[in-house]
This record gives structure tokens, sequence and C-alpha cells, in this order.
């Protein structure tokens, strides 16, 4: 069992990555909306894709995308310091997988969706995250 696996709609979590500490926690509805338009437009990319050239193309994909998803996934009050700079030198692709799941569990999408429509999000287009140290606050 993951560590994500065990968070609850609700909680915050905090990373700390590259000597700064990421707070996730529940997204506002209309930052959400626009969170899931980035994710499963990438997801639309990358199922469309041949295998061959999905590993080709998976830099400009994240390169397209990880400053809008990094804007709307964390409240800018709280991460003056997540320039897109410090994005790329600090954080890595297990970082973005672990990130993507601990939102899923904070806001309460695994309950929306139910366990078996969860585990149908493209979990094994990366491999599996390495526990990064984290602080659970209900």
């Amino acid at each position: 069992m993951s560590q994500t696996d065990q968070l609850k709609a609700g909680q915050t979590v905090e990373m700390n990555i590259g000597g700064k500490v990421l707070v996730l926690e529940p997204i506002p509805y209309g930052r959400l909306k626009k969170l899931f338009k980035i994710v499963f437009g990438v997801i639309g990319k990358i199922s469309t894709m041949e295998q061959k050239n999905v590993m080709e193309s998976l830099p400009d994909i994240f390169e397209e995308n990880l400053e809008s998803f990094c804007e709307l996934a964390f409240d800018p009050k709280k991460h003056d310091f997540l320039t897109p700079e410090w994005v790329e030198e600090n954080l890595t692709l297990l970082h973005i997988r672990e990130i993507s799941e601990t939102l899923i569990a904070v806001n309460g999408i695994k309950d929306f969706l139910g366990r078996a429509g969860a585990r149908q999000i493209p979990a094994n287009m990366v491999p599996p995250a390495s526990p990064q140290p984290m602080t659970v606050t209900p």
C-alpha cells in the first residue's frame, strides 16, 4: 500500500523537494477543472501515439504542460518559489507522479470516481513513485 492510498479527501500534505515545502491541498473547483483539462489532454495525446513515439514526445509534452499544471496544482501565495526554472531543476517524473496521486486523494477524486474508476487513470505510464517525505494534516 502506498502513502497516497492512506490519504483522505480534505487532508493537506507537505512534500519536501529541493529544499522547499510544497503544500498539496484541496483545490478550488475552477482551478481543478482547468487542471483536469490539462491532464486529460496529455493522456489523450499519449494514448493516440504509437508506442515508439511516446518516449520521444514526453519531454515536449511535459514542457508544454508542466508550468500550467504547477500554477493550478499549487496555491501561488504559498509557492512563490515555484518558477519554471525551479520546476525544471527540482521536479522529477517520480515527483510529478506522486504530486498527481496526492492531488487525486486530497481532492476526493478517488472517492468521487470510486476505487475502480480511479484505478483506470493510467498509472502504468511511469514507474512507481518513490515515497518522498510527507507531513499529512487532517
